[in-house]
């Protein structure tokens, strides 16, 4: 039973997906961007929109999952029914 909890068979495809990782150089500029509902003022200020356009860029199934849920956040709270 305890062999059936626990994952002792390999895992396959991790490797392939983690060599297409690409890391960025250390001396990369970092910025502070915030995200709000709505841009109430600043340069470095987005609103969710925004930044759920931009995440939705990415076709792999994670980042269409949170710019999903990054559009359902944009809504007033009680707007719509939980699921």
């Amino acid at each position: 039973m305890f062999a059936e909890l626990t994952c002792l068979q390999a895992r396959t495809g991790l490797t392939p997906l983690l060599e297409k990782v690409a890391v960025a150089p250390f001396d990369s500029a970092i910025e502070v961007i915030y995200v709000q509902p709505e841009v109430t003022g600043g340069d470095r200020c987005i609103d969710i929109g925004t930044f759920a356009s931009h995440v939705a860029r990415h076709d792999d199934p994670v980042s269409q999952r949170f710019a999903a849920t990054l559009e359902k956040w944009r809504r007033p709270a009680g707007s719509s029914v939980p699921a």
